[in-house]
């Protein structure tokens, strides 16, 4: 088969087709091809699979290359280059009929695309245009896994706004991708009836710039976008990866995890001038809302920080999937915020709700001013946060006034007294730590101090076998002329009369708090 613009030629190995870019073949049948040959490549492949070589050279595309089962597409390297034929163009398109044998409305399966670049840049194009590079739309609502086993090695998207476009897959792998110029990659679940996973997502040496592949143009910033962009993923792991940003408090965020995303993972990666690095988000299905949870971050480095290293989106309640739940984040660095009146520069944010954070061995160095919003917020009604070992700092010179944790009311915060602070004006602004006095108080979990307000008689304590049994508590009464009385569940040597500043240390043993100490200052 001989065509214009694109030759396919065949038999240099088995199940091989080799794409000729040849102009002309005098004295021979030739027909056009708006692909330069490589879909009529793919066509003659035979049922059980294939590759398709692309040559070297700029190859301007006038249509999509459509693509379905057991192919391969491997170009030279970064000599073969595809053009998009227009500003909306699609330059891989699998937006094809179901398979008739699968049980699971399975439309492509078993596709490997290699060694090439998608240059929208070369082709005039700028971020806003609507290109897309690689595509597979679902078919309908209640597909399960459309598309299954789709690998990219070393593909390059320069100024591609939809790099990678794929809907519900399952078993998808990326190794050495690049990605410049505000270009995307996208796993969606769209308009689902119920909630259908992107199953097991391995990205491993990724790389993102926002300049241009040549590093010559540094075109605006998409606002509020995110490079990675993962809808209802699970086995979702990034490694040994990194974004270079083009900050801004409008500027694109690193990696969004949104919906009912659960056993993610992010190691080894760095992420530079982000707005946001790494996002939680939910997905409403059905009328629920469904939030991630489930992630490791290790190892992780974000500089440079415009809004929020990492930020989860508030909790509604604390139902299953209702908030943004069991995150670990473990020995990783936030460092060098800019601050602004929009974006106070927070490192973590929990969100209201939030459900088993276990936040260890990781340093934080801030520059904001808020009283609500420090290196770390931890939102109202979070329960099962713990810290360990971390390190909050303010070495920037930014500003003068900074604060460390803020936590917000109602929530159980536990470590809050392993953490280290250096420069931080004030270390802990604690919406929970304070409890007014009453008949019946009711101590928030996980402090080792609580301050008591107010002057009525209190008679009972009523969180001791809410708690680990032996936890020790010391009460700091704000005011004089608090009365505890020896009686109720509370076991003391005598009554205790508060003054200004006074401390009562008690233990939970079994249902009771027993005194250990006393200080009347």
């Amino acid at each position: 088969m001989l065509i214009s613009g694109g030759t396919a030629v065949s038999g240099a190995a088995s199940g091989t087709v080799i794409v000729s870019c040849a102009n002309s073949h005098s004295g021979q049948w030739t027909i056009q091809s708006a692909t330069k040959g490589i879909q009529e490549a793919e066509k003659s492949l035979p049922a059980e699979g294939g590759v398709v070589v692309i040559p070297g050279g700029n190859l301007q595309m006038q249509g999509p290359i459509s693509y379905q089962r057991r192919r391969t597409f491997r170009g030279l390297g970064v000599s073969t280059r595809l053009l998009p034929a227009s500003t909306s163009a699609i330059v891989f398109d699998s937006n094809l009929p179901i398979h008739p044998d699968s049980a699971y409305d399975i439309q492509s399966d078993d596709i490997l695309f290699a060694d090439f670049v998608i240059d929208g840049h070369m082709a005039g194009f700028i971020p806003s245009n609507n290109v897309t590079g690689i595509r597979h739309i679902a078919q309908n609502a209640t597909e399960i896994h459309s598309i299954v086993g789709v690998h990219f090695e070393r593909v390059y998207f320069n100024n591609i706004r939809n790099a990678i476009l794929l809907h519900r897959v399952f078993d998808v792998s990326l190794e050495g991708v690049r990605v410049y110029s505000n270009s995307q990659i996208r796993f969606e679940d769209i308009a689902p009836a119920s909630m259908n996973h992107n199953y097991q997502i391995l990205v491993n040496n990724f790389e993102y710039s926002w300049r241009t592949m040549d590093g010559d143009v540094a075109h605006p910033t998409l606002s509020a976008a995110a490079v990675f962009h993962v809808e209802n993923g699970e086995l979702v792991y990034f490694s040994n990866s990194q974004f270079l940003m083009a900050g801004g408090d409008t500027g694109m965020d690193g990696i969004a995890f949104w919906g009912g995303a659960e056993d993610l993972s992010i190691v080894n990666t760095a992420i530079v001038n982000a707005r946001v690095a790494i996002d939680f988000k939910p997905i409403t299905i059905g009328g629920t809302a469904y939030y991630p949870g489930y992630a490791h971050l290790s190892n992780v480095s974000v500089d440079q920080i415009w809004g929020y290293a990492i930020f989860a989106a508030d909790g509604i309640s604390t139902g299953p999937f209702a908030n943004v739940h069991n995150i670990v984040i473990d020995n990783c660095l936030f460092t060098n915020p800019h601050p602004s009146a929009t974006n106070p520069c927070t490192a973590i944010q929990t969100g209201a709700y939030a459900r088993h954070w276990n936040i260890a061995n990781t340093q934080i160095n801030i520059a904001q001013a808020s009283a609500t919003s420090g290196g770390l917020s931890i939102g109202a009604n979070s329960a099962a946060i713990a810290l360990n070992d971390n390190q909050i700092m303010n070495t920037t010179g930014i500003v003068a006034t900074t604060l460390g944790i803020f936590v917000g009311a109602n929530a159980a915060v536990y470590g809050l007294e392993t953490t280290l602070f250096e420069g931080i004006t004030t270390n802990v602004n604690d919406g929970a730590n304070h409890v007014a006095s009453a008949a019946t108080i009711t101590l928030p979990k996980g402090r080792k101090t609580v301050f008591i307000d107010g002057t009525a008689t209190i008679n009972q304590v009523n969180t001791c076998d809410q708690d680990v049994d032996t936890r020790i508590v010391t009460l700091i009464f704000t005011s004089a002329g608090c009365t505890v009385p020896d009686g109720g569940n509370l076991k003391l040597s005598a009554a205790f009369v508060s003054t200004a500043f006074s401390t009562l240390t008690v233990q939970c043993l079994s249902s009771f708090w027993v005194e250990l100490s006393r200080s009347l200052n």
